[in-house]
């Protein structure tokens, strides 16, 4: 199959005007003028959906004039009902009720009536739309709510630009002495200085409570970079540089929360054991799939398990081999510590697991405490309402939510083309998860200048798998476990290029942050390769260079949604539909 032995069904001008046209009406998409309000229960989500895969097929209502939309469209529109079921202020809007005295959390009642005082404390990327939630739900700053102000206080730390609009004045909710704090810049998902002194006015308010305030925890992903408060023996910029490096090694979620939680003074439990309110009501939106609770922000309000240093020390040698020698020595004399302890009957449990510290026996005997978690949304939430919104629109699609986790993004981004390029035409796939790029160590220390995230980098490796196939280079070689045979995916390229098909594949972070980029990912579809076909080189080599976001900022294929006000991982959709 050769690039001269068939003729393109599109002239490239008319390619160039056709994407020139979609990308002057799609660039800024927050929402897009295409996209409908979607009015989700989110409750009716339950979380027992979150096994370690979740496929469905749904089925579509009905079968739309497709014609008189495009298919990018389409595949925007979906993606953007994922986002728009998990922000935070409609999360927590459906999620919460005020009678005036009662709070109901789903079917549970709170009593704030006699409260000394209302303490809202949090951290994440989406706590200040979560925020925004509850001060509707509580209508707080409003003569309604009079006597109720007066009681509140605490303090939120949030990245910069996610504050919405009316808020707050000054850095406070109006008529409460409630703070909500930028921490860190956009973009910049790493602890700073700034979330290390918002992190110490945090631990003020929590140590002043006492038995008769309540207190409300707002948490969702993002909130280790901002609550952080390291242990004795290492410094900021030590934590700073080990997170980074995991980062930059493909460290899961997961693996980079167990390390945090073994060198701060809040994660792991630190906040709950901490505070002597009665009342500590943790509400979470989850960025980690599965919603294991203590790795949603590290769990700070999470005291069992313990942190564990030798699953930490553990992570260490696999991916930082021989580096961070301070740190180690750390999580070396607490795995002794503990050891000691576990010699020692009294501090062992019944099945001789983790002995509990001193500090977290303490707490746990001033009862009776309440400590009830909420897990409002995650990543399933998104996929169900995505796949929701492509049966109305008329598609047949299979949804899944990976908890089990999708691997590197080149190999996932494959692995999702092979299974599209075998479905039948009006059906697609709606996905979640959370892939990996691994850099190799002497790139990750090398050109800071390069800007790329998980997203694009899936993206791009499926455009370059395309584009390849269509100039039938030497190597075909598939890297990844896909279903689909080579044939299959030469057959799929053979159809786009005759105009029998068309395709659109979205991938983005529910934040609207991937990687150091300020855009949320990008999206491919058929004019993107048709405009693409005379410089795959190019396309190779930002694949290589793991430089990807200047490819599809030239072509105006980001996905660009500014700061959503949520966080459950990354939300993928892939759609095929014929065009004769």
């Amino acid at each position: 199959m050769t690039a001269g032995s068939r003729s393109l069904q599109a002239d490239p001008t008319t390619a160039r005007k056709t994407i020139g046209r979609l990308t002057d009406s799609l660039t800024t998409i927050s929402p897009p003028p295409f996209l409908p309000p979607l009015y989700i229960s989110l409750l009716s989500v339950p979380l027992c959906l979150c096994v370690s895969k979740v496929i469905r097929v749904s089925k579509p209502h009905h079968q739309p004039e497709q014609a008189l939309r495009s298919l990018t469209q389409d595949a925007l529109n979906i993606w953007h009902a994922g986002v728009d079921a998990v922000r935070a202020e409609r999360v927590m809007q459906a999620a919460c009720k005020w009678d005036g005295r009662f709070l109901t959390i789903r079917e549970d009642r709170y009593d704030l009536g006699n409260a000394r005082r209302i303490v809202i404390i949090g951290a994440g990327k989406a706590c200040a739309g979560m925020l925004q939630g509850l001060v509707d739900v509580l209508k707080i700053n409003t003569q309604a709510a009079s006597d109720l102000d007066k009681r509140i206080g605490g303090w939120i730390n949030v990245p910069e630009g996610s504050i919405p609009q009316g808020l707050v004045i000054d850095r406070c909710v109006p008529r409460t002495e409630l703070t909500v704090f930028e921490a860190r810049p956009a973009g910049i998902n790493a602890p700073t200085e700034r979330a290390v002194a918002g992190t110490q006015e945090i631990l003020k308010w929590v140590e002043s409570c006492g038995a008769d305030d309540v207190v409300l925890f707002l948490l969702s992903g993002g909130g280790s970079a901002l609550l952080c408060a390291p242990i004795e023996g290492i410094d900021l910029e030590t934590k700073a540089k080990i997170t980074a490096a995991l980062s930059l090694r493909g460290a899961t979620i997961q693996e980079l929360n167990s390390v945090r939680r073994c060198l701060s003074k809040v994660k792991g439990g630190g906040v709950s054991r901490r505070c002597k309110a009665k009342t500590l009501i943790t509400l979470m939106i989850s960025d980690v799939l599965g919603d294991p609770l203590e790795s949603i922000g590290s769990g700070p309000t999470i005291e069992t398990p313990p942190p564990d240093p030798v699953l930490a020390l553990s992570v260490l040698d696999r991916l930082l081999p021989g580096e961070f020698g301070e740190v180690r020595k750390l999580l070396e004399d607490r795995i002794r510590v503990e050891e000691k302890a576990k010699s020692n009957a009294s501090g062992m449990d019944n099945e001789g697991c983790h002995a509990v510290t001193s500090e977290a026996k303490g707490s746990q005997r001033s009862s009776p405490r309440l400590r009830p978690v909420y897990v409002l949304a995650n990543n399933q939430t998104a996929v169900t309402a995505a796949a929701q919104r492509a049966a109305e629109l008329g598609y047949r699609v299979e949804s899944e939510s990976n908890i089990a986790g999708d691997g590197l993004a080149d190999r996932f981004g494959n692995d999702l083309l092979g299974r599209l390029a075998i479905k039948p035409v009006g059906s697609g796939i709606v996905s979640g998860g959370e892939p990996t790029v691994m850099l190799p160590l002497s790139e990750a220390a090398s050109d800071s200048s390069r800007r790329g995230g998980r997203n694009l980098h899936l993206i791009l490796s499926v455009g370059y798998s395309i584009v390849r196939t269509m100039l039938s280079q030497s190597d075909q070689t598939n890297e990844s476990s896909t279903t689909a045979t080579s044939e299959a995916l030469e057959s799929f390229v053979e159809r786009i290029l005759s105009g029998e098909l068309d395709f659109a594949i979205v991938s983005g972070g529910t934040d609207g942050e991937d990687g150091n980029t300020p855009c949320a990912g990008a999206w491919i579809d058929r004019n993107w390769l048709l405009s693409h076909e005379s410089n795959v080189s190019e396309v190779r080599a930002a694949l290589d260079q793991f430089d990807s976001y200047g490819i599809f900022k030239d072509s105006g294929h980001l996905l660009e949604t500014g700061p959503t006000h949520t966080n459950v991982c990354d939300l993928r959709v892939g759609l095929i539909r014929g065009l004769l």
